[in-house]
């Protein structure tokens, strides 16, 4: 695969939000559920419940 063509594959889908309790736990439960394509990117202009990395909190 070329770079230009693995480039294209990243971020596609992109799925937009307003606002969603955590884009982590959408993407994990979507996953579970075999219905994440590879690539997939979840973006949220406001998370609820986002969560942070190894215990810390995420602000949005």
């Amino acid at each position: 695969m070329s770079p230009i063509a693995a480039k294209n594959k990243i971020g596609q889908p992109f799925i937009q939000f307003d606002t969603i309790a955590s884009t982590n736990s959408y993407a994990i439960d979507k996953i579970q559920a075999n219905l994440a394509a590879h690539g997939t990117t979840y973006f949220a202009h406001n998370q609820t419940a986002g969560k942070g990395q190894r215990g810390k909190k995420w602000h949005t």
